[in-house]
């Protein structure tokens, strides 16, 4: 067994043993079960990942941000059906007003925020709309945040988040880096600063 739970598991043997047909040559033969291991390799440490829910370093993840990346991954942005941007924020940011005072919800939201950003940029998740996705979602929080009487000291065009932001891309943020031996993409050129 590769790991608990992972999509390996259903298979009888590894895949690097798995037999190849006799007419290949013995060369490319070995490449191939060389590449494969590679391959089962990074699913194995990608099942670890999820199996830890997203443990990065020796931090995790704040208790709060676990369901709201499990809310993000299980919904499906290609229905209306689940009530659309709306629906999503309340599952994100809970269904209720902000009551709190803006510094202080500002505080609260700072690990929900890095979390959305560390969600639409990682390299581990497919879905070119993340972005967009995380984008919404904090305009419309930052909306419900000046609406709700909480930023009437905030300008409507002041971004609210901006210092959060700039954190995440301080300390947590992917970098761009010089590109891989026998990299091809440019999500394979990326290192991810916070693993």
């Amino acid at each position: 067994v590769l790991s608990k739970e992972s999509p390996l598991d259903a298979l009888p043997c590894y895949p690097a043993s798995l037999p190849f047909s006799k007419s290949l040559d013995p060369e490319n033969v070995s490449k191939l079960r060389h590449e494969i291991s590679e391959n089962t390799e990074d699913v194995r440490v990608r099942s670890v990942i999820a199996e830890e829910c997203w443990m990065m370093g020796e931090d995790t993840q704040p208790p709060s941000v676990i369901p709201m990346l499990n809310t993000l991954d299980e919904h499906n942005f290609y229905t209306a059906q689940q009530g659309g941007s709306t629906g999503l924020y309340k599952k994100v940011f809970g269904p209720g007003p902000v009551t709190k005072p803006l510094a202080e919800q500002l505080k609260d939201d700072s690990p929900i925020v890095a979390g959305l950003c560390e969600w639409a940029v990682t390299h581990r998740r497919t879905g070119s709309h993340r972005w967009l996705v995380v984008a919404e979602l904090l305009k419309k929080r930052q909306s419900a945040l000046l609406d709700q009487g909480q930023g009437k000291k905030a300008k409507k065009d002041e971004y609210i988040f901006q210092d959060i932001l700039f954190k995440y891309l301080n300390e947590g943020a992917p970098t761009w880096t010089t590109k891989k031996p026998g990299a091809n993409t440019p999500e394979e050129k990326i290192s991810d600063s916070s693993t």
